[in-house]
């Protein structure tokens, strides 16, 4: 999987960015803020994001997850130590893993977004130490994101032939 890396901790940063590599991610990042991370993802899409909620600049984590779901389908986790800011935000984000966490508990919870991601359900498997899932609806399927090169859909999937965003080379 593709992983947006988003802590304003460069200690954290590269030891979350270190672990995914060894578990056989690709990783985007790590960035410390939600602007880096917004042109980051317009540039690579990413297929999951790994967010801090307290950024380097004056953004929240919290939005910086709605909008990547919202204008680019992409799914998140929190890794936070304040769990009860990332419930506030619980419409935003997959889930939460609470820091500081295992590099098990990190592949482990990233399997499980995978197969949320994928359609299957979670009936018989146990939750990895430190992850709380929120929703299983937040975080879509790559094939169903939007990205600049994609046509605009309407509500009934109609394609409009535009761009759905302006990419971050259009400021």
């Amino acid at each position: 999987m593709k992983v947006l890396v988003v802590e304003d901790d460069i200690i954290i940063a590269m030891t979350i960015s270190d672990m995914l590599k060894e578990a056989g991610h690709s990783v985007i990042g790590p960035v410390s803020t939600a602007g880096a991370a917004l042109e980051w993802a317009w540039a690579d899409l990413p297929d999951f994001a790994l967010i801090n909620i307290d950024l380097a600049d004056e953004h929240k984590g919290t939005d910086l997850a709605r909008t990547l779901l919202r204008e680019l389908g992409v799914g998140s986790y929190f890794v936070s130590g304040n769990l009860s800011a990332a419930k506030e935000a619980a419409d935003a984000s997959l889930g939460y893993i609470s820091k500081p966490f295992s590099q098990k508990t990190l592949r482990e919870s990233l399997d499980v977004a995978q197969e949320l991601m994928n359609g299957a359900g979670l009936k018989s498997r146990k939750l990895p130490d430190g992850l709380v899932l929120f929703q299983p609806s937040a975080g879509t399927a790559p094939s169903e994101r939007r990205c600049a090169p994609c046509p605009r859909q309407d509500a009934d999937g109609a394609t409009s032939g535009q761009k759905d965003h302006p990419g971050p080379d259009s400021r």
